[in-house]
């Protein structure tokens, strides 16, 4: 099917799923957008159409980019602005519309029993992601900054909870600090 205004930034930037091709659109560099290939309403042709049109995709650069899927998930292996090889996975969840950043060296991903592992863009291993357990003993740092999430709109935005899942162990704990009005970030719990 030739569209107009489409184009892939690598061979990996795209995966089939159920519900489509979901591919990065990299037609216009300064403004990537992740596409989904289907039938349009009528069912008499295929048609692109945006998915998280929340999300800043050109936050990132997609020149060696992979896309796969994973449980709910779509995998987008990317990285930023400034760096040499993929540092970046995007998870994009379908149902719930939104992006979770992780910063993983990823190129290449498999699935075997539930398990997903990655192939590094920078050295020659193999990692198991997302299990719950490992962290190769680093910190595991992660944040969500809610400003950033336009949600189609430029009003304030007020969140009353934020819910935190996952396995912990005994040993393990985690701080939540929180930046008012770029204020700088403070220990709150």
């Amino acid at each position: 099917v030739y569209r107009k205004e489409l184009g892939l930034p690598s061979a990996r930037a795209c995966v089939s799923t159920g519900k489509g091709i979901i591919f990065m659109n990299s037609a216009n560099p300064e403004k990537p957008e992740m596409n989904i290939l289907q039938k349009n309403a009528t069912g008499d042709s295929v048609e692109p159409f945006t998915i998280f049109t929340q999300f800043k995709f050109s936050n990132y650069v997609y020149d060696d980019c992979t896309i796969d899927t994973y449980e709910r998930y779509i995998l987008v292996a990317c990285k930023t602005s400034n760096a040499t090889a993929n540092d970046t996975i995007l998870l994009c969840d379908l149902s719930n519309e939104t992006v979770d950043i992780t910063g993983y060296s990823a190129r290449t991903f498999a699935r075997n029993n539930g398990q997903l592992y990655m192939g590094s863009s920078i050295t020659e291993d193999i990692y198991n992601l997302y299990n719950g357990y490992d962290d190769d003993g680093n910190t595991i740092t992660n944040y969500w900054i809610g400003k950033s999430e336009t949600w189609g709109t430029d009003n304030l935005k007020k969140y009353r909870k934020i819910r935190l899942k996952g396995n912990i162990g005994a040993a393990q704990s985690y701080q939540v600090l929180l930046n008012y009005d770029n204020t700088g970030f403070q220990l709150v719990g």
